[in-house]
């Protein structure tokens, strides 16, 4: 909030206006970028599972953890890879200049 001099040494906090082009932006950022962050966590936990899979079984019990986990996790990459390529063409991803 800023405060604001009405007259005569009374000042009024006034919230500022809403720039509603701003929060439309910040919708579109929430809208893309929070599937991808969801994807890329899908992805570490996927990861992880897989980790313990193959060190935790011992061949006897369900022998296709492993490689049902590694299925998750090219599936997720994937699909990560597919978002961040609509993001990019559709305009709501921008490369970050170097």
């Amino acid at each position: 909030m800023a405060v604001y001099s009405v007259g005569m040494g009374i000042h009024c906090c006034v919230p500022p206006p809403i720039n509603s082009r701003r929060r439309r932006e910040d919708i579109v950022d929430i809208v893309i970028k929070l599937p991808v962050v969801l994807v890329l966590i899908l992805i570490l936990v996927s990861l992880f599972q897989g980790m313990y899979y193959l060190a935790k079984d011992d061949g006897k019990n369900d022998r296709t953890r492993v490689v049902k986990a590694l299925t998750v996790r090219v599936v997720l990459s994937f699909l990560l890879f597919s978002l961040l390529l609509i993001g990019y063409f559709t305009g709501m991803l921008e490369p970050h200049g170097v």
